[in-house]
């Protein structure tokens, strides 16, 4: 455990290495320049710019359940890394995830 509370993604950044992010810090807060031209993010939820995608759960966010945007069709490897506080997540139909044991902690309702 670090001691990295916040993730602040700057203008110019482009990624993550291996493309997924590990959260091994227990990150709380997630923030992206709104000049980034690849990654937003939303009550500390990262997603690609067009939200298609959901590439971060912030593992101390602390609601119990969360629903994802409409608009998300795929869950990025790792994206719910030790969410501690995620007990539900509401994911639109035909999502697909990055990896099969993402949800071994919580429950999947589609939408």
């Amino acid at each position: 455990e670090g001691h990295v509370r916040m993730l602040f993604l700057g203008a110019d950044f482009k990624g993550f290495t291996e493309g997924s992010v590990v959260q091994y810090p227990p990150v709380r807060y997630i923030w992206v320049d709104p000049q980034n031209k690849f990654f937003t993010a939303e009550n500390n939820v990262l997603y690609n710019k067009d939200k298609t995608v959901l590439v971060a759960y912030a593992r101390k966010r602390p609601e119990a359940e969360y629903k994802a945007p409409e608009s998300v069709r795929r869950i990025e490897k790792r994206a719910f890394f030790y969410a501690d506080g995620l007990k539900r997540l509401y994911l639109p139909r035909g999502t697909v995830f990055g990896d099969e044991n993402c949800a071994d902690s919580f429950e999947i309702v589609y939408y």
